[in-house]
């Protein structure tokens, strides 16, 4: 059969396909062509051939930029996965597997030739879980895959961001001499574009979540570091979930698929536990001490600073866990009761003594704290609540012979070490220092479901940084503290509620967040969707977000639950898409 015409998805245009004639010029399945849309070169590619069209005055196909096709059945494959399951077009997710470079470039000149031979495989690929504390010792089991399957083909490794993605370069080049090449957003287009062209074939990949749709064709292993890491769903669109992306690609290419953390998420473990993921792990020495203590008016306890001086007396080192930045939590009039904060964002600021000013922990404004009311011009502003900055003070009061740092300091020589739960961002571990963290309460009384799972996590996490770690709570005899000693219980017990109250891992969640400038107007539109809805699924709202105003903008939200992720995924593809205005930004978030 002789076809006259090809059907194109234009990058300026992902959602519908267009006719263009190719009497002259002869392309094949999934070429990159250029066009002539609207009166202006654009890129395309050929997903589809006829013999005639509706359209009337057919343009020719200008130029085919490839002796062989860049993309191939299975991209094409890959992204009808991904269109079904996310409800995104086609071209959506076709063109988020070429570099945004080869999109702009218009010339008749350009051209590339990519090998597109599949890689081979000697045995059944494998999904395995590798649980070990830190990354160094999970390396040491996953050097010994990417070494196998590198005979064979690509090894492509995901991080959750770039600071852990450079650290681990450093220690993975020291072990492996073919091409470590790396992907990550902040790279300019042109540095993205020599980097997808240098990793298609025969080579180690590094990246964050947008990797992965630049896989290579010989791609054996995949890799996803710290798998329960927040930073690996999209929110803006497309909005997708790594791990939903990394299990679609490896069903379809059939290849080996690693997820590694020093904990998995309840989703992994969930599947861990119907075998379609083998659990390797190591076994966990970490002492954990759970100390409860009674409610006062004061901040640090009795038994604390007891513990304080006993230990560092036998010569321990402490590191102090308080994630509150600044000094105070806010800081109010005594008279008329205002309370300072930030202009762009409906948020308290946190407050810093020594410079004497309020940064808001959303869009970092800095506000020069004033010593009178602003708005009563009578009442005194007085600085209410605790942050690290206060108990750094407080401490250095009561322990004045013992050297008190922060963690941005020299803490070498030090007898206690102040931090947030920035510390987690670090990758030496503290063995030295004895871990107190006296936040947890905080954790746990967030209004979220995920709460007790992620103060768990948060305990773990700061464990293993230490020799030994002490828990300070007034709730000793919750069940988050039971089993910190025996993860799989607490995943049990954590598995057993989800499936009760309908949560996920059994149920998806899905928060649509809706900003936009105007109060009544964002309100009135999200309300609109709420009314979409009701009669159809289980949906929860409006609620105002957390800050309710952020860089400007009013954010109201909506929560919707179904047990069918498909059938969430369409109709928010059905109903969010429309909203096209400027005026409104969507952002979800999907569970």
């Amino acid at each position: 059969m002789r076809y006259k015409i090809a059907k194109v998805i234009l990058s300026v245009n992902k959602e519908l396909e267009f006719d263009y004639s190719i009497e002259k010029l002869k392309p094949k399945l999934f070429d990159l062509v250029l066009v002539d849309f609207r009166g202006k070169p654009q890129i395309g590619i050929v997903v589809a051939f006829s013999e005639k069209s509706e359209a009337k005055n057919i343009k020719p196909i200008l130029k085919i930029f490839t002796e062989k096709p860049i993309l191939t059945k299975e991209h094409f494959l890959f992204a009808k996965k991904l269109s079904n399951f996310y409800s995104y077009p086609l071209g959506v997710f076709l063109f988020m597997m070429l570099p945004d470079y080869i999109k702009k470039i218009k010339k008749k000149s350009f051209s590339i030739d990519i090998d597109n031979k599949k890689g081979k495989f000697d045995l059944k690929p494998i999904k395995i879980f590798i649980k070990r504390d830190n990354f160094i010792e999970r390396y040491e089991v996953i050097k010994k895959y990417i070494s196998k399957n590198l005979e064979n083909g690509s090894v492509m490794i995901c991080f959750p961001n770039i600071s852990y993605l450079e650290y681990a370069k450093k220690i993975i080049e020291k072990d492996f001499n073919v091409p470590i090449n790396i992907f990550y957003s902040r790279e300019s287009k042109l540095q993205n574009f020599n980097t997808w062209l240098n990793s298609r074939k025969n080579s180690i990949i590094l990246g964050t979540r947008m990797a992965i749709f630049y896989y290579p064709y010989d791609l054996q292993l995949l890799i996803i570091e710290d798998e329960n890491n927040s930073c690996y769903f999209q929110e803006e669109k497309p909005y997708y979930n790594l791990l939903n992306v990394a299990f679609l690609l490896a069903d379809l290419k059939k290849i080996n698929l690693i997820l590694s953390s020093d904990y998995p998420s309840l989703y992994t473990y969930k599947l861990i536990k119907e075998n379609k993921i083998v659990l390797d792990e190591a076994e966990d020495k970490k002492e954990i001490n759970v100390v409860g203590v009674s409610y006062s008016k004061e901040v640090l306890s009795p038994l604390f600073l007891d513990l304080v001086k006993k230990n560092i007396s036998e010569g321990e080192k402490i590191a102090l866990i308080f994630n509150k930045k600044g000094y105070a939590k806010i800081a109010k009039c005594l008279s008329c009761g205002y309370i300072v904060s930030c202009n762009r964002c409906s948020s308290f600021l946190n407050i810093y003594f020594e410079q004497n000013i309020g940064i808001c922990p959303y869009c970092n404004s800095k506000i020069e704290l004033p010593k009178m009311c602003p708005k009563c011009n009578s009442g005194y502003i007085k600085w209410i609540g605790f942050g690290i900055e206060r108990f750094k003070i407080m401490l250095k009061r009561l322990f004045s012979d013992f050297k008190i740092v922060s963690i941005d300091e020299n803490f070498k020589e030090v007898d206690i070490m102040l931090s947030t739960s920035k510390i987690l961002n670090r990758f030496e571990y503290m063995n030295k220092f004895l871990g107190f963290v006296y936040d947890i309460d905080w954790f746990i009384s967030k209004e979220d479901y995920e709460a007790t799972f992620n103060a768990y996590l948060y305990i773990r996490k700061l464990a293993n940084f230490f020799k030994k770690t002490y828990v300070f709570t007034h709730m000793p005899n919750y069940y988050v503290f039971e089993e910190l000693l025996n993860w799989k219980n607490f995943y049990e017990k954590e598995l057993s509620q989800r499936k009760e109250f309908k949560l996920p891992p059994y149920y998806s969640i899905c928060k649509i967040i809706l900003r936009g400038k105007t109060e009544h107007k964002v309100f009135e539109k999200i309300n609109n969707l709420y009314n979409k809805f009701k009669d159809t699924l289980e949906i929860y709202g409006p609620f105002k977000d957390s800050p309710f105003k952020l860089r400007g903008n009013f954010r109201y939200f909506l929560i919707i639950k179904s047990k069918n992720p498909y059938m969430l995924h369409k109709i928010i593809k059905e109903e969010i898409f429309s909203i096209r205005s400027s005026n409104y930004k969507v952002a979800l978030v999907i569970r």
